[in-house]
């Protein structure tokens, strides 16, 4: 997938034409197949969609917001990996947050990127702004706790990156899910 942001660590801007953009068709079919795998059984399937930064993904009048809708409404999890830059615009981040909580069957996990490389976090203020814009909306949409899952997900290196877990911290004090690369 195309990606607006050029991180200087992400195999992406070393290879920005390789790869090839699904059209939502290929989505849909791919989403059906994976299903049907876990038709019948106990498990539930997830499809973490990456690949750039998929939240730009579009095909003719299609979203990736309507595939992961898709995804949910087959039985299967979607996760979605961000770098969150859609949802620093709180009306964008209602519109796309309201939309998937009335229309999906299952929770969407998002997994933002906040760290140095992505300059997107506020040293100065001890804050990720947008994970603060998602925070306030989720919490204006009843039941968004439940249908939206925020998780954060950085990159810590041996480069001084205390003051990064500082503010992680305080973050995952509100419920926010972490992992560390």
């Amino acid at each position: 997938l195309n990606c607006n942001k050029r991180c200087s660590h992400c195999h992406r801007t070393d290879f920005p034409e390789q790869g090839s953009v699904l059209s939502h068709g290929d989505l849909v079919t791919a989403i059906d197949q994976f299903a049907g795998l876990y038709q019948g059984s106990e498990h539930q399937g997830k499809i973490f969609f990456t690949g750039g930064e998929p939240t730009i993904w579009q095909d003719e009048q299609k979203e990736m917001l309507d595939v992961l809708i898709e995804c949910s409404q087959r039985g299967i999890r979607p996760l979605l990996p961000t770098n969150a830059s859609r949802f620093n615009d709180p009306d964008e981040c209602d519109a796309f947050f309201r939309r998937y909580v009335s229309e999906a069957d299952l929770p969407l996990t998002i997994w933002m990127t906040a760290d140095g490389w992505h300059g997107n976090v506020s040293r100065k203020h001890k804050t990720i702004p947008d994970l603060d814009t998602m925070l306030d909306v989720r919490s204006k949409i009843p039941d968004a706790r439940k249908k939206i899952i925020l998780n954060i997900q950085s990159t810590i290196a041996t480069m001084g990156y205390e003051w990064l877990l500082d503010i992680i911290l305080s973050y995952v004090a509100q419920g926010v899910g972490f992992k560390v690369n």
